[in-house]
């Protein structure tokens, strides 16, 4: 056996220490490389530890890429305290079972008295859930003379005739109620109190008393605006809209100054330059546009990646343009130059929001990847990374740039010190996506714009109650029988109240928790039904805006509603929790009967006026037909492949039309229960036959409308920004409603 040779002890140390020795060089080199390489700047901010995308740089200039020039006077900081068809046929109908007070238990506001006419008048509770509001009659617009500006609506207006199949044609906008969702706050720098607060919208922009919360003017326009920008001396407003069109204001007033080319492009973000002779824009084609103040002309165009910009920033100086992108970069040019010396990705998902510090050397983006990061504008590089608790909306530095706000898509609005990227102070949590932030002039109060309008005050960490008008999704729209009043339900739990006539708010009713899924008025217009996702539902006696019942016999969130012609009975369904049909007595306050089988839920409802025959139809894609009072199941209509999102009887009751996910709308007629129309249509939210029984409206994202004799599409618009939700006519026929998801409720009809 061969063996190993024998070496003195002495030496296996040494050789043991070397092979230590060499291990430890290689490690310490190794890290010393990492850490060269991962050193992003000489700063006092520490280099982030949390992994961010890998940066592509494309630089074009030399090292030094912006001269930093003296930096303005800064503010004073904020405090930082502590197809296949199938064929019509018949099913097993569902199982019905009377209802137990355990299992459908009403929970009346108080006992109601006798009936009258079969309705109920009970003596209503005293504490009332109506918040009565005031809003000022809708002001007209006032464009200069000469301006093409195609999107400026006037104040509401009545038509004189019905939209019928010969004048649908001249269907147009004409009114609007409520401001819609905010997309962008801002401050005047030299406005005052009354109109020293500005919000856009996606109905419009209004002039707002920050000290009172009142609306002190307003411009309607018929779609949103994407971008909005005042100058430095508060004279004017710059703002963008879908339809393309860039408006110079004067700012505090409805007058239109000038109309800018945009060349068939949209725009999303504008800003003005520091001395107020310049519009930046940034395009949905990914470049930046600058045009002169005075006549609108284009002086220069700054090339981008062709990825649409949502956010643009300025420096204090003029000479720094950045903007982040939806392809998750963020750029920068030089103004004089035109050239885009950095281009970084900086995100895993798209660049929502930028903004530049005071001095210039700073710029923060933030993303729906739930991070905000700080950058050097000297040379792009990263700074630090600070993860946030969903996605940053918004943000804005503070006066003096030690301090920098982020508004979160939870509603979460947080203060944070930039030197050390430590959380100060967690502001506030708002109802919904916080889509901007903007301080005033001296810092001391800060705009929160999200479902609605928020002020906080630096000084004592006050939040203001917010602004009336703005609202939620829309996601319920109902007329009372002779269109005095229009309900709507919203995201938020409230139910609106507005006079269609005038356009004004007459009150607001809270007392759901959750969505506002479905409303419904009695046929003698006294008493609203509303359905939420709290489980509940609230009878309310529309003259006085108290409850008249809170019913809890649901186990998940409600559908439909529907009362029979009568208004003695109220039909209501389920979601996918509870996947029934309930009948209530309105007159004695009990549950009649439940129906259960249904295999899926999602279930609507719709009445066949002047009688008590009820269809239902929901997620299992099939169309039941009921006796209202009897229980009796009269058909059944199996054609749809995917689940029912809206049905509707004509007003004569002759036909049927059914729209699902499956892109496809079927009209039935009732005699016969036939199949007589197969529409493809885009929308499955909602629904209706015109008065004359010869048009159908149906809404997705746009609006059709259907010829039911020769089934061919008609006309569409596309209306809103957001996915339309709802619709409802009067009973004349003379103005159909559309309730947005944007927050919207938008009234055509037609205008020769």
């Amino acid at each position: 056996m061969q063996r190993n040779p024998n070496f003195p002890n002495i030496s296996l140390i040494i050789a043991l220490l070397i092979k230590i020795f060499m291990s430890v060089s290689l490690l310490v080199v190794a890290v010393g490389m990492i850490m060269y390489a991962t050193n992003t700047a000489t700063t006092v901010l520490k280099t982030p530890r949390t992994p961010r995308p890998t940066m592509t740089r494309q630089i074009k200039t030399p090292m030094t890429l912006f001269f930093f020039k003296t930096p303005a006077s800064t503010k004073k900081p904020l405090p930082t305290p502590t197809p296949k068809t199938n064929p019509i046929v018949r099913v097993t109908a569902p199982t019905i079972a009377p209802a137990t007070p355990t299992s459908a238990p009403i929970v009346p506001t108080t006992a109601p008295a006798a009936p009258a006419q079969n309705i109920p008048t009970p003596s209503l509770p005293p504490t009332v859930q109506i918040q009565p509001t005031a809003a000022p009659a809708q002001s007209n617009p006032v464009p200069a003379n000469n301006l093409s500006i195609p999107s400026v609506q006037p104040g509401f207006q009545v038509p004189e005739q019905t939209f019928r199949l010969d004048n649908l044609a001249y269907l147009r906008l004409i009114g609007q109620l409520g401001k819609g969702k905010i997309n962008q706050v801002l401050w005047s720098p030299s406005g005052g109190n009354q109109t020293g607060l500005f919000a856009a919208t996606s109905g419009g922009f209004f002039y707002l008393d920050p000290t009172t919360g009142a609306d002190t003017g307003s411009v309607l326009l018929n779609t949103g605006i994407t971008g909005a920008a005042i100058s430095q001396d508060g004279t004017l407003l710059a703002t963008s809209g879908l339809d393309k069109s860039i408006i110079l204001w004067k700012y505090g007033t409805k007058e239109a100054i000038l109309s800018i080319d945009s060349q068939g492009k949209t725009y999303n973000s504008l800003k003005f330059s520091p001395d107020g002779t310049a519009l930046f824009g940034g395009g949905a084609d990914g470049a930046i546009a600058i045009w002169k103040v005075a006549d609108g002309s284009l002086l220069k165009q700054l090339d981008g990646n062709g990825s649409p910009i949502r956010s643009l920033a300025v420096s204090l100086d003029g000479q720094l343009v950045v903007a982040g992108s939806e392809d998750k970069t963020l750029s920068m040019w030089n103004v004089e130059s035109g050239v885009r010396f950095i281009s970084i990705t900086a995100h895993y998902k798209p660049v929502n929001i930028v903004a530049i510090s005071p001095d210039s050397r700073i710029i923060a983006s933030g993303s729906d990847d739930n991070t905000f990061i700080l950058w050097d504008t000297s040379n792009g590089k990263q700074l630090r990374l600070t993860p946030a608790t969903s996605g940053v909306r918004s943000l804005t530095f503070n006066g003096d740039g030690s301090g920098i706000v982020t508004g979160e898509q939870n509603g979460t609005v947080n203060l944070w010190e930039v030197a050390t990227g430590k959380l100060n102070k967690t502001i506030s949590k708002v109802p919904g996506e916080v889509n901007s932030l903007a301080f005033n002039a001296d810092y001391s109060i800060l705009a929160i714009g999200a479902n609605t309008l928020h002020l906080w005050r630096a000084s004592d960490d006050a939040l203001a109650a917010p602004f009336r008008g703005f609202s939620n999704s829309v996601t319920s729209v109902a007329f009372n029988k002779d269109a005095t009043l229009l309900a709507a339900g919203n995201q938020d739990g409230r139910i609106s109240l507005w006079d269609p006539k005038t356009g004004n708010q007459i009150a607001l009713l809270e007392g759901h928790t959750g969505d506002v899924a479905a409303l419904t008025f009695s046929n003698n217009g006294r008493f609203l039904a509303s359905g939420g996702a709290d489980n509940n539902i609230i009878v309310w006696d529309v003259t006085s805006g108290q409850k008249v019942y809170v019913i809890r016999g649901h186990s998940g969130g409600i559908r439909s509603l529907a009362f029979n012609n009568d208004g003695n009975r109220l039909a209501s369904t389920g979601g996918w929790v509870d996947i029934t049909l309930k009948m209530w007595d309105m007159a004695s306050g009990t549950g009649l009967y439940n129906i259960t089988g249904f295999t899926k839920g999602d279930i609507e409802l719709a009445l066949r006026q002047g009688t008590n025959m009820l269809a239902s139809a929901g997620g299992d894609g099939i169309i039941r037909v009921w006796n209202f009072d009897t229980r009796e199941l009269v058909t059944t209509l199996e054609k749809h492949r995917r689940a029912i999102r809206a049905i509707s009887f004509s007003l004569d009751g002759n036909l049927l039309a059914s729209t699902s996910e499956d892109g496809e709308t079927f009209v039935w007629e009732t005699n016969g229960w036939t199949l007589s129309k197969n529409l493809q249509t885009k929308g499955s939210n909602s629904l209706l036959f015109s008065t004359d029984n010869l048009v159908l409206a149906v809404a997705g994202q746009d609006v059709e409308f259907w010829d039911m004799g020769s089934g061919n599409l008609l006309t569409g618009f596309a209306g809103t920004p957001g996915t339309l939700s709802k619709l409802a006519e009067t009973a004349d026929g003379k103005v159909l409603v559309v309730g947005s998801t944007d927050g919207t409720i938008r009234l055509y009809g037609i205008l020769q």
